[in-house]
């Protein structure tokens, strides 16, 4: 698990705001296959793939990555469709869930 605040960064204010505005009145919304948005409380929203929140997002800026158990394709795509967007990258090593800044540092 890593859960980062992403500091000055314009992608950080407008993520939740758009989850947000996504899901509009509902408490989820499918968004693709085995995967919904859900509003976890009033001020988080994540990406549940089957019954894991594999990213969860803040509207103070926090972000975590969660691939729970299974570090499936399907589980590090969820987490890419977010983390790219902060120059990072999800992906397994050794068995493990790594993430790492496009310099290629890991975080």
């Amino acid at each position: 698990m890593a859960k980062l605040k992403i500091v000055d960064d314009a992608n950080a204010d407008t993520l939740y705001a758009d989850l947000d505005k996504g899901l509009g009145d509902h408490l989820s919304l499918v968004i693709g296959n085995n995967t919904q948005l859900t509003r976890l409380s009033n001020h988080v929203i994540a990406i549940r793939l089957h019954n894991t929140n594999v990213v969860i997002v803040w509207d103070d800026g926090f972000v975590e990555y969660t691939p729970g158990i299974y570090l499936t394709a399907t589980t590090l795509s969820r987490i890419n469709s977010v983390a790219y967007k902060f120059g990072l990258r999800a992906s397994r090593a050794g068995g493990r869930f790594v993430l790492r800044w496009n310099s290629g540092e890991e975080y």
